[in-house]
C-alpha cells in the first residue's frame, strides 16, 4: 500500500476530502518518525510496536571479499514487533492466499 492509497482509504472511510485525509495522514506519519528519530518507540495498538534500535560501531568479515575486515559505522535502524494477534491473522490471510481458499 502506497501513501495515496492509504488516504484514499481514510478519506473513504471518514467521509472526508482526500486533501483533508492526506493532511492527517502526513501528520500521524510525521509525528511517528519525529518520535522514532528521538529514540521513543511508537505503540499502535493491534498492529504493533515500532522503534528504532541502536548499533554501535564494529568490524565485520567480508565473505565475499577474501574475509577483508571492515569497520561498519555505528547507526540507528527501525525495529518493528507486530502484536500476536495481528501477526496471527496476517499469517492465516497469507497461507489462505498461497493455498488459493
Amino acid at each position: 500500500m502506497k501513501k495515496k492509497d492509504l488516504v484514499a482509504d481514510v478519506a473513504d472511510k471518514l467521509k472526508i476530502p482526500r486533501a483533508r485525509a492526506d493532511q492527517y495522514v502526513t501528520a500521524t506519519l510525521s509525528a511517528i518518525k519525529e518520535a522514532l528519530l528521538q529514540g521513543d518507540q511508537v505503540l499502535l495498538t493491534g498492529l504493533g510496536v515500532l522503534d528504532s534500535k541502536f548499533y554501535a560501531e564494529r568490524e565485520s568479515k567480508m565473505p565475499f571479499h577474501g574475509g577483508r575486515i571492515v569497520k561498519v559505522g555505528a547507526r540507528r535502524r527501525l525495529h518493528i514487533r507486530t502484536h500476536d494477534k495481528c501477526s496471527d491473522e496476517l499469517v492465516d490471510a497469507l497461507d489462505k492466499e498461497r493455498l488459493g481458499l
